[in-house]
């Protein structure tokens, strides 16, 4: 995360001062033009984005968005008992993959499905959890589907355009394969 940039600071310090944490209607305290619209799109920005996690993930299990449709509680119907609440990705998933037995249940297939969707190279990342937007192949910011989940679609994954496979000049099962 960018939380030692200089611009992060800078918002930190004017718009989390204590003042404006403890106030009681925090909409009438003065703010810019960018604020405003920053808190306007809050909303967007926190369905567009998810975390990818990091070897020493401190991602809650379920309730942090870290899987590529929503957090995993969302998934999961049915109270969680105390031990399960408060587990983290890093403590069912390490170096030899996913470890379910520190769960006091049995996770839907479905669910194992869409959690081993998550690429290898991925889940081992040994750094920091890291914060993507969702909605691009990159995980970089695109405006086109955060304009559409302001207007109130939802995210969709980029979809694959392969006409130009069908130029190339090479054998037709190569292009088949392709």
């Amino acid at each position: 995360m960018e939380k030692d940039a200089l611009w992060v600071k800078v918002l930190n310090s004017k718009y989390c001062s204590s003042r404006r944490l403890i106030a009681r209607n925090c909409d009438r305290l003065p703010c810019s033009k960018t604020w405003k619209a920053m808190k306007v799109g809050r909303e967007v920005f926190q369905k567009g984005i998810r975390w990818i996690p990091g070897g020493s993930s401190n991602l809650s299990l379920w309730h942090d968005n870290w899987l590529p449709h929503g957090t995993l509680r969302s998934l999961i119907e049915g109270p969680l008992n105390a031990e399960d609440e408060s587990l983290q990705v890093k403590d069912v998933f390490g170096i030899n993959g996913w470890d379910w037995s520190s769960i006091s249940f049995h996770i839907p297939n479905l669910v194992l499905v869409e959690i081993n969707s998550i690429p290898l190279s991925v889940r081992t990342n040994q750094g920091k959890d890291r914060l993507i937007w969702a909605g691009a192949n990159r995980g970089d910011f695109d405006l086109k589907p955060a304009y559409a989940l302001a207007m109130g679609g939802e995210l969709a994954e980029e979809a694959f355009n392969g006409n130009w496979v069908w130029k190339l000049e090479t054998i037709p099962r190569i292009k088949t394969f392709i």
